[in-house]
């Protein structure tokens, strides 16, 4: 069975770039890892699956998360981000070279924090995806 972790990725950071919502407030800031003096407002999408075989269909079950930083507004900007990757992911579709989509759903919990650096806010989105060979 092949691993479909990292096609996963690719995939969510080219939907999330893609959109002209998000892209408004993020621009390409969408990444795997932040860059030292990254810019803001930015997002961090981090993933981990488990394999399963079904006799019939394999597969991985997915845990993702998107994280949404923000140093503007207070929480609210960090929020408003968070709320439209929620819109564009749950229940969403997305192209994964050489696996399928089976299913994307937002599965909590959700957090928004302030960071011990005083300025930054840090809003988390876990979603659950199952996705096929």
């Amino acid at each position: 069975m092949a691993d479909s972790t990292l096609p996963l990725i690719q995939a969510l950071l080219t939907k999330l770039k893609e959109d002209t919502s998000l892209a408004a407030h993020l621009g390409a800031r969408v990444y795997t890892s932040l860059p030292e003096n990254a810019q803001f407002p930015c997002a961090l999408i981090d993933a981990s699956g488990t394999p399963f075989d079904t006799m019939t269909t394999e597969g991985m079950n997915h845990d993702i998360r998107i994280t949404l930083f923000s140093r503007s507004h207070g929480a609210k900007e960090a929020l408003e981000l968070r709320s439209l990757v929620h819109d564009l992911l749950h229940n969403g579709s997305l192209s994964i070279t050489e696996f399928q989509l089976v299913n994307m759903r937002a599965s909590g919990p959700n957090r928004t924090a302030l960071m011990r650096d005083g300025a930054t806010w840090r809003s988390t989105i876990r979603l659950s995806a199952k996705v096929t060979n």
